[in-house]
């Protein structure tokens, strides 16, 4: 029986669980981010009275009903997927919360790289990482029931979500020497203009990076300097550049310097300080604000 005869290919792409109903344990972050996104496939989301299982206390989630599997789908050993949700998971440290994780994996410290010490983020990072996992792994369970495969019974944690987002940073910490290193002196960006304004830039072209500082009366050498600890600050959480740079973003007024940046092709946007405003809301289900 071909299970998707009913439904058109537009259906499959963004509801494809449609009518599914998944049962949640817990109302941590990390089970109300993977049911917002089992939610935008078609699910229904059922809560559950009881609190998590002992094994799972971040949170639990399990399919319950599936209306376009048939029985014979689901004899035998067959289950339902199902995902419980820890904390620490495998890593051998007690955790409770979501600053427990930041400081036990790592965030904490690769968010203080610039600072040089320890700092938390501000938003609940690894929970929200831990919740598209979950969500990915009941979506994929379905898939595999689908198939005639075995009961997927998935567990996650958000430590393990927490080392996974962190991969980028041990890839550089552990790689061969060479290139930049991550140190502790203060980080530049964002710049602030002759008027006030705070602004970030960004470009991936060595060329542009040149044309707009060169624009703003900066010298070769200090661009040439600049660009390795820019172009790699996101895989090293540092930005340390030269105070050429900043003294030349500082001598200019943002009208000016964000022509610069029109005319060599540098992306650049003033960040709004103070006052926190109102957020647009989200396009789409599948975009996600911590």
């Amino acid at each position: 029986m071909d299970v998707t005869a009913s439904r058109t290919s537009e259906d499959l792409t963004v509801r494809p669980l449609d009518g599914t109903v998944v049962r949640a344990l817990g109302d941590s972050l990390v089970v109300r981010v993977a049911a917002a996104r089992l939610r935008a496939l078609g699910c229904v989301i059922e809560a559950g009275a009881a609190p998590p299982p002992p094994d799972a206390p971040a949170g639990w989630l399990g399919v319950v009903r599936a209306p376009f599997l048939s029985g014979d789908r689901l004899s035998g050993d067959r289950a339902l997927p199902e995902c419980g949700i820890g904390w620490s998971g495998p890593v051998g440290v007690p955790m409770v919360n979501e600053r427990d994780v930041q400081a036990a994996c790592g965030i904490m410290h690769v968010h203080g790289r610039a600072t040089g010490a320890p700092r938390a983020l501000r938003v609940d990072f690894a929970s929200v990482c831990a919740g598209v996992l979950a969500a990915q792994a009941i979506a994929a369970g379905m898939l595999a029931v689908l198939r005639g495969g075995a009961p997927v019974r998935a567990a996650t944690s958000v430590a393990q979500a927490a080392a996974l987002a962190l991969t980028q940073y041990v890839a550089v910490a552990t790689s061969d020497p060479g290139g930049p290193v991550p140190g502790t002196a203060g980080r530049t960006p964002p710049f602030r203009s002759a008027d006030g304004a705070v602004f970030e830039i960004e470009t991936f072209a060595a060329e542009n990076w040149l044309a707009f500082w060169t624009a703003l009366g900066v010298g070769r050498p200090a661009i040439t300097a600049g660009w390795p600890s820019f172009q790699q600050r996101f895989a090293t959480a540092t930005c340390a550049l030269p105070p050429e740079l900043r003294a030349a973003a500082a001598a200019h007024r943002y009208p000016a310097v964000r022509a610069a940046a029109h005319a060599a092709a540098v992306s650049i946007v003033a960040v709004h300080e103070g006052a926190a405003r109102p957020m647009p809301a989200l396009p789409s289900p599948w975009r996600l604000r911590a």
